[in-house]
């Protein structure tokens, strides 16, 4: 009796004498599960209730905690224990037929009958005949690769739209506009870029303007920290010009917009235009209007293929069986929020305004904190020309699964540390793989095959390595071109930047700024345990950028000499410290949340990579 009919006008009148059948017993329950279920639909909205955290015990098995849920029928989709099970066993795991595209684990309502008995007083049927007696309510989890789709699961679509920009070469760009603006006020457009299975890095730029704006706004990505699966959130604020109610457009015109994977470029093929309103009534008003001029047929029908999304992952299938990467739990976030999840965030909301107050009220008073220090920074200029203009540094190449013969690896682009100008710049590869002692820390300069391994063991693969110096911005990249099969996943670059020493009458020009500070981008970050992110910084004042990164106290990550950053196992608050290498006294934090809970791995690059960019 799944139920999934609403309409029932009668229930059962009971009197003395009531001759009852199994049809009384029927319409009784389907009568009270029917209110229930409606209920459930229209007052709570479908969703995770309680519980249901699920996680990954290895790359082949993931664990689903007990909990509860309520389907878009309105029924209670309930996990009365811990399952444990592997993903080759789930239903739907075998119609797979791409491992470049996202899979999701979904879970859904599910009944079957059981305690099997027998009917002494069939009318329907022969005496004896088997029957059940229970309807037993279960869930079922399985696997799709169909997206899911926000407008059908959510009501956001009563005020915003979600606009395509660009789906092809493993690229998804996509944008969320309102549908509706009020004259006069600022207007936030949301821009999301996921990637799957591309191991390039990707660069986008672009405009979006519109005739009722005053101005056109930026949305811009450059992405250092190369992943094969990711996916990054941008923002843009337009005003909107209008003082009447009107019709009118975003526009993203293809002459102002760049997409770049690696080195190739790619173009919109025609301008992308938005419809949207400007209207007086307020937000509250014109979700309110919307939603109560839907039919109510339509809310209750055709939900048979909408489910609740636990996780959405990539699935590898490889030579030896498969594993499982870029694991999101609850992609869609699917939650259903009682009073006391809303009165904790409204009061939060409260505390952080009050906050903000408080910081806007004691900037001057950081400001002359920092100019009390000034002094202290002049007199460390001194010790910048006493240095020698010679840097170095090692970086990781990922190669990712199966690297491919005769392609291209890139890394991101980095800031060296000897200013903008031309440097030189030599590079040798890091045999560091190797087991035995004497050989694990070699660097293979030139051709690799001329020591042949009666000469020595090499790991390392045959790669030829390349560097791209930009003199004007003072930063550079490798490449590397894969040259012979190899099972390595990745590949270490020593390199050395050389820049010729300044005169004296040019040395007395490294101090640009006295107001020196270091902007740390991000200055803040939310990520997974054992994950990586980069952290770059930036010195204002002075064009010595060299700067040495150290982690704070009870940090137990990693963090490299060019800001690779690795989660420890535990979470927790962490602090990452940029230290000026002429400048000791100067120095800049920035925060890292790491949690195994749903996060919003929005890297947002603040103040420094604005003024970067």
């Amino acid at each position: 009796m799944e139920n999934k009919q609403y309409h029932i006008s009668s229930r059962n009148n009971y009197f003395l004498g009531k001759l009852m059948t199994a049809r009384d017993f029927f319409a009784e329950q389907e009568y009270f599960n029917s209110k229930r279920r409606l209920g459930n639909r229209f007052m709570f909205s479908p969703g995770i209730i309680a519980g249901m955290n699920i996680f990954l015990i290895d790359n082949k098995t993931f664990s689903l905690e007990p909990g509860i849920a309520v389907d878009y029928y309105g029924r209670e989709i309930i996990v009365p224990k811990t399952c444990v099970r592997k993903f080759d066993l789930v239903e739907g795991f075998e119609k797979l037929k791409s491992s470049d595209i996202p899979v999701y684990l979904c879970i859904k309502y599910k009944e079957s009958l059981c305690e099997s008995t027998f009917s002494i007083a069939n009318q329907d049927g022969p005496l004896n005949q088997k029957q059940f007696n229970r309807i037993c309510e279960k869930y079922e989890v399985f696997i799709t690769d169909t997206n899911p789709d926000d407008k059908n699961l959510k009501i956001d679509s009563l005020f915003f739209q979600n606009i395509e920009i660009y789906n092809e070469n493993g690229l998804k760009l996509w944008g969320k506009f309102p549908k509706y603006v009020n004259p006069g006020q600022n207007v936030k457009v949301k821009v999301f870029l996921e990637k799957y299975g591309v191991g390039e890095p990707v660069y986008f730029n672009f405009k979006i303007s519109g005739v009722l704006f005053k101005d056109k706004t930026n949305v811009s990505y450059d992405e250092n920290d190369t992943q094969l699966y990711s996916k990054i959130e941008k923002e843009g604020y337009l005003t909107c010009n209008a003082e009447n109610e009107a019709i009118s457009e975003f526009v993203i015109a293809k002459d102002d917009f760049i997409l770049r994977i690696g080195m190739k470029d790619f173009n919109l093929a025609e301008d992308i235009k938005i419809n949207f309103n400007v209207t007086k009534k307020t937000v509250k008003d014109v979700i309110i209007e919307n939603y109560y001029s839907i039919n109510f047929e339509k809310l209750i029908e055709d939900n048979d293929e909408k489910f609740i999304y636990l996780a959405k992952m990539q699935i590898i299938n490889n030579d030896v069986g498969y594993s499982i990467e870029n694991f999101q739990k609850i992609p869609s976030n699917q939650y259903v929020l009682n009073n006391e999840i809303l009165r904790l965030i409204q009061e939060i909301n409260i505390e952080n305004t009050k906050n903000n107050l408080r910081n806007f009220f004691d900037f001057n008073k950081t400001n002359k904190n920092l100019n009390d220090n000034e002094e202290s920074y002049n007199r460390q200029t001194e010790k910048l020309i006493e240095k020698d203009n010679i840097i170095s540094g090692v970086e990781t190449i990922n190669l990712g699964f199966k690297p491919k013969p005769g392609k291209v690896y890139y890394s991101y682009e980095f800031v060296h540390g000897l200013g903008p100008g031309n440097v030189s710049i030599e590079t040798a590869i890091v045999n560091d793989e190797n087991e035995e002692l004497e050989e694990q820390n070699l660097l293979v300069f030139g051709d690799r095959s001329i020591f042949g391994l009666n000469e020595v063991n090499l790991s390392v693969p045959d790669v030829q390595v390349a560097c791209l110096v930009n003199p004007a911005k003072g930063t550079m990249r490798l490449g590397v071109r894969l040259e012979d099969r190899t099972n390595v996943q990745s590949i270490k670059i020593r390199w050395w930047a050389m820049k010729p020493i300044e005169n004296s009458a040019e040395k007395d020009d490294l101090v640009i700024n006295e107001n020196l500070k270091i902007i740390v981008s991000p200055d803040s970050a939310t990520i997974q345990p054992l994950e990586q992110i980069r952290f770059s910084a930036k010195i204002i004042g002075v064009e010595d950028q060299r700067v040495s990164w150290n982690l704070g106290k009870f940090n137990p990550g990693k963090i490299d000499s060019n800001g690779l950053y690795t989660a420890p196992a535990s979470e927790g608050i962490f602090e990452i410290v940029a230290q000026s290498v002429n400048f000791e006294s100067l120095k800049a934090s920035a925060y890292v949340v790491v949690t195994t809970d749903k996060i919003n791995l929005n890297r947002n690059e603040k103040e420094g990579e604005e003024e970067e960019n």
